[in-house]
């Protein structure tokens, strides 16, 4: 679901090794050298301004290891599909799923290897994020129209016979949110409590490709969220508490 790496650039510099002519060549051949030469000098020289601009200089797999690949995992971690957020410099199999995950969101192959399609577009999300600061895009007050509960959720995100009660045996809730004025850095957050104790709580941020809704979904597991009882929900936006609402599981 979500964003963007440090707006700062990572700049680096590459030397290019021009290849030797041989005296025996003929002009054919030399000419046709150079213009190789030229090009291959001009594709390493875009190479590296390209990934300069996005931090991230090298492709990016199982076992690499560098500050690429902390850039790599900040980006993933605050993208949303990073949940570990685990900024180690390593390249294992945590980080090889995140990057599955960003390309399926993205629609590029999910090999989970990051080459210049992964990169690009991890450039192209940083600098929309740049341009929104920019012109301060944000939008200053950001609201939570209204909140349902429901088991079941339409395409387009809204909810299936929002209810207030649920039993026992029920698989997942979701929690169903209307948004108003939201973009992608606003932050939405929870706090369920079950007959006034504390259950857990979460922190998140809506997709970009749907602002006007998102949820929350919970798995009925073994433990206190499978109590019967009274629970309550209280939602926040950007940290302020935005809207509450109460159900019950008999």
């Amino acid at each position: 679901m979500m964003l963007i790496v440090g707006t700062s650039l990572h700049i680096a510099s590459a030397a290019t090794t021009m290849p030797t002519t041989s005296s025996s060549q003929t002009n054919g051949e030399k000419m046709i050298q150079n213009t190789i030469n030229a090009e291959s000098a001009r594709s390493a020289e875009l190479n590296v301004e390209l990934n300069s601009k996005l931090g991230i200089i090298h492709t990016l797999r199982r076992h690499s290891t560098g500050n690429d690949v902390k850039l790599l995992q900040q980006f993933l971690k605050v993208y949303g599909v990073y949940p570990e957020g685990l900024v180690t410099g390593y390249f294992g199999p945590l980080t090889e799923q995140a990057v599955k995950k960003f390309q399926e969101e993205e629609s590029i192959d999910n090999v989970g290897i990051a080459g210049p399609k992964t990169r690009t577009r991890i450039f192209e999300i940083s600098q929309q994020k740049a341009k929104s600061i920019a012109t301060k895009s944000i939008s200053a007050n950001p609201k939570i129209i209204d909140a349902v509960l429901t088991t079941d959720i339409a395409e387009n995100g809204i909810a299936i016979a929002p209810a207030t009660s649920f039993t026992s045996t029920t698989i997942h809730i979701y929690a169903v949110l209307s948004l108003k004025d939201v973009v992608q850095d606003t932050k939405i957050s929870y706090i369920r409590y079950y007959e006034n104790s504390y259950v857990d709580s979460g922190i998140s941020h809506p997709s970009r490709k749907n602002l006007a809704y998102y949820h929350f979904q919970w798995s009925l597991k073994p433990g206190s969220n499978r109590l019967t009882g009274n629970y309550s929900i209280v939602f926040y936006i950007n940290d302020k508490s935005a809207k509450t609402i109460q159900y019950t599981i008999y």
